[in-house]
């Protein structure tokens, strides 16, 4: 879903329990640029990921302890 700043900005506390019922985020447009609205929640989410794969190191240790878990491997010892 997309709307304008202003129509964000007559809607807003509308516009957030939307958001939060429905944990889908809202692009807001205006003539300055684009935004995202997205439940709290959500967002603490992306932030943890990005600080969990900020280091190369742990990057690559938490994709090899995906893909063993998508195989079902065990940890290397």
């Amino acid at each position: 879903m997309s709307v304008s700043a202003d129509e964000a900005s007559r809607m807003l506390p509308a516009l957030i329990d939307r958001i939060a019922t429905s944990h889908h985020a809202v692009e807001i447009v205006s003539s300055n640029g684009r935004a995202v609205l997205m439940p709290a929640d959500e967002y603490a989410s992306w932030q943890e990921t990005a600080y969990l794969f900020r280091s190369t190191k742990n990057a690559r240790r938490l994709l090899y302890a995906y893909e063993r878990a998508l195989t079902g491997s065990r940890a290397r010892t």
